[in-house]
């Protein structure tokens, strides 16, 4: 049996179901909750566009977080039904600004998308550029095998002082060369 109740307010992530556009040019949205309950709420075509992606298309699944008031209850314990004043908060954990960003909504304007694209790509770019990032100091080059001698034994007279040796890895790697430049003018 159907109740009617006093508006309430409401603050959950519920997924999309479905969105169908209604004659006014308003779009009409039914969520659920992982307990079943199913909600419906109305929102103008210009908040309602920031969800859809650049081809008017709405990504059923993702999470919505809502925001507004809950205008009735359900018959025998199903909760569900019609939510009013409904603000959408954020999609999939993104910010509505961001997710219509992202998705290339109709409703940002085409130079905010063109800096958005420029942001990532940026980012993108420097991560690769920190995976590519040579060693901090490259491995030195010995001009004869007495130099290369004298480098690796200024190294290890250095760790020999210290109360607790530890070789870095520049001081490994000239140590690795000055041995290698040694045996081959040895012969060995």
């Amino acid at each position: 049996m159907a109740r009617e109740n006093n508006p309430r307010r409401v603050d959950f992530s519920p997924e999309l179901d479905q969105v169908t556009r209604q004659p006014d040019g308003k779009f009409c949205f039914r969520v659920s909750t992982h307990n079943g309950a199913s909600y419906t709420f109305v929102l103008a075509e210009k908040k309602a566009l920031q969800v859809a992606n650049q081809d008017l298309e709405f990504p059923t699944g993702v999470k919505l977080h809502i925001r507004g008031l809950k205008s009735r209850i359900e018959h025998s314990g199903s909760y569900g039904g019609a939510l009013v004043n409904i603000k959408i908060l954020s999609v999939d954990g993104h910010d509505i600004q961001s997710w219509a960003e992202r998705t290339g909504s109709a409703t940002v304007a085409p130079e905010v998308l063109k800096k958005a694209r420029k942001r990532v790509e940026a980012s993108r770019a420097e991560e690769e550029a920190m995976r590519r990032r040579a060693p901090p100091e490259p491995a030195p080059r010995f001009t004869s095998p007495i130099e290369a001698y004298e480098q690796a034994m200024q190294r290890l007279r250095r760790q020999a002082k210290l109360k607790d040796p530890k070789l870095s890895k520049s001081d490994i790697w000239t140590i690795r060369d000055a041995l290698n430049m040694l045996k081959d003018t040895a012969g060995l």
